[in-house]
């Protein structure tokens, strides 16, 4: 919906990131209503790995801007895309800034709605590729176009501009958990799933559930269960944590994502043979393109 340039605000000296309303959508009224939902929700909250927001403008030409924090490095899909996953001590590291910022958005009321890779920002501070001193991430959360404010004391027109029609379904294709595909109510546990989602993209290179099309998505999501196989003592309990974090039903997921980070962190520190889990993924993976070549060419 948007383009984001690299710009110089000229009264403050410095460097800003401006995202621009792409102009297919200038005059959508839902798409700007979307653009001032995301600058209102990301101005609510002040937390270090929350992408800052500095402005917010409508345009003449019936389009709109946000001033945003000039952030520097990848997006966790960028990082995923190249890499495949991430091993568990990084992971650890990226997740327990994750966790933080989406608690602390919890805390003001805000459900995010749309939590992916890809709306997971890595921003390295310190060290570089070539340096001796070591390489300092801070993980940044972007993206509020969608969320949610549940609080009850905001205002008529914040309300307005942050209510979904019910039964829309609003969210990223697997990344929302079941309430989402049938457009029920959602809330703090809502992330909880895309947050578990997201953790076994990142540990084993493929999300917990998948499908051809959209119907057989949906049905993996809605219907069939996920398990990190594995020998090891530390993966299973790991395992049974992202069961945790992916129940069908709200209630029995974590509470909360303070509850989640508690638990989660530490288990995923401990994974180091989640590597053998990936090989032996991978090697079934061969065997099972090396099948169908073979059925292929008969």
């Amino acid at each position: 919906m948007g383009a984001v340039y690299k710009a110089e605000d000229l009264r403050l000296n410095r460097g800003v990131a401006v995202k621009i309303l792409s102009g297919g959508y200038f005059g959508n009224a839902e798409a700007l209503r979307r653009f001032e939902r995301e600058a209102q929700a990301s101005a609510r909250l002040n937390h270090n790995n929350i992408v800052r927001v500095h402005d917010f403008g409508l345009l003449h030409t019936d389009g709109a801007y946000i001033v945003m924090e000039l952030l520097k490095g990848r997006t966790l899909g960028y990082v995923l895309d190249k890499r495949g996953y991430i091993e568990p001590e990084l992971a650890a590291d990226w997740f327990d800034q994750v966790f933080s910022a989406v608690a602390a958005a919890h805390a003001e009321g805000v459900v995010h709605r749309d939590l992916k890779p890809d709306n997971i920002f890595i921003s390295k501070i310190t060290g570089d590729d070539s340096s001796a001193e070591p390489q300092h991430h801070v993980v940044k959360i972007l993206d509020f176009g969608v969320a949610k404010i549940m609080q009850q004391d905001v205002s008529a027109a914040t309300s307005a501009l942050t209510t979904t029609t019910p039964g829309t379904v609003i969210g990223t294709f697997g990344y929302m958990p079941p309430e989402q595909w049938t457009g029920e109510p959602v809330d703090e546990r809502s992330d909880i799933f895309s947050l578990g989602v997201i953790i076994v993209r990142s540990l084993t290179g493929r999300k917990p559930f998948e499908g051809k099309n959209y119907q057989e998505l949906m049905t993996a999501v809605m219907t069939q269960p996920f398990h990190i196989e594995s020998d090891d003592p530390a993966v299973r309990r790991l395992d049974q944590a992202i069961q945790k974090c992916l129940a069908k039903r709200k209630e029995d997921r974590y509470p909360s994502v303070p509850a989640m980070q508690r638990e989660l962190i530490p288990l995923i520190s401990a994974c180091n043979s989640i590597e053998t889990f990936i090989a032996n993924r991978q090697d079934s993976d061969t065997v099972a393109t090396q099948k169908y070549d073979e059925e292929s060419r008969k």
